[in-house]
């Protein structure tokens, strides 16, 4: 799980526009190019959107294979070790290990809160016995600070994602409609 401190941090609660330029900076780093192919495939066999994926990736570890949090929390996606063994991940800080299991995870937890992104995230980050013991986000600085967070970041990555898969604007050289 996050660092619940870092998550209340309002640096980190930034505007939209500061999401998006921390994720055009995240998608142009080396260390998040690295595990692109590996997001997308895990993305793809829980059938979770790649932007929340990397979402939760750039918040919990900002693409570090190697993190650990202060409450022991391991990998790309911070995972705890009970989480981790539940999930099956024997080798948390093994990045495709590490974000099939967070993948996993998220896929478990949408599931179990019938889809709902904040219910997820919220679950993610505190616990699904959590979120259902408070009927919904637990009140708390630290789980609505890294819910908006992430959301952020996701919706920053939906659009910077959706810009590049977009054609470059070439001009149309077709006549009467042959190519």
């Amino acid at each position: 799980m996050p660092n619940a401190a870092a998550a209340a941090d309002p640096r980190m609660a930034g505007r939209a526009g500061d999401a998006a330029a921390e994720v055009a900076e995240a998608l142009a780093d080396e260390r998040s190019r690295r595990y692109e192919a590996t997001i997308r495939s895990a993305a793809r066999l829980y059938s979770l959107p790649e932007s929340l994926v990397r979402a939760v990736v750039h918040t919990e570890s900002n693409y570090n294979p190697n993190a650990v949090s202060r409450t022991g929390a391991m990998g790309l996606t911070q995972l705890m070790p009970s989480t981790a063994r539940f999930l099956g991940v024997t080798r948390p800080f093994d990045a495709r290990q590490n974000l099939y299991g967070g993948a996993k995870f998220l896929r478990l937890l949408a599931n179990r809160f019938s889809g709902d992104m904040v219910l997820v995230l919220a679950g993610y980050f505190s616990g699904a016995g959590a979120v259902q013991k408070y009927g919904g986000v637990p009140p708390h600085a630290g789980v609505r600070g890294y819910v908006k967070v992430v959301l952020r970041r996701f919706y920053a990555y939906e659009r910077e994602l959706q810009r590049r898969e977009e054609p470059a604007d070439e001009p149309n050289r077709a006549i009467a409609g042959v190519p």
